[in-house]
């Protein structure tokens, strides 16, 4: 998957991926949703939370995966 969204959040734009639309909202300074669509149709959500110290992002994710199955995780990233 590659796609880029703008840092103020708005629509954004696909590289690759199993989805043809992408767009970000920035909730608060260190909190960002993206929604992944494909034919106008909202199929996955990644929220991402940077910790205030900026050592940490955590990601959740829910909804379909390229294989149509549900999915659902998260990811959690140490600055090193």
């Amino acid at each position: 998957m590659k796609y880029t969204v703008p840092v103020k959040g708005g629509v954004g734009s696909v590289m690759e991926g199993d989805f043809d639309g992408v767009s970000s909202k920035v909730v608060s300074s260190h909190s960002r949703v993206n929604t992944f669509t494909k034919a106008g149709k909202e199929i996955r959500t990644r929220h991402a939370v940077v910790s205030a110290d900026g050592k940490m992002l955590s990601t959740s994710v829910k909804g379909t995966g390229a294989d149509g199955k549900p999915v659902a995780g998260e990811d959690v990233y140490d600055k090193q």
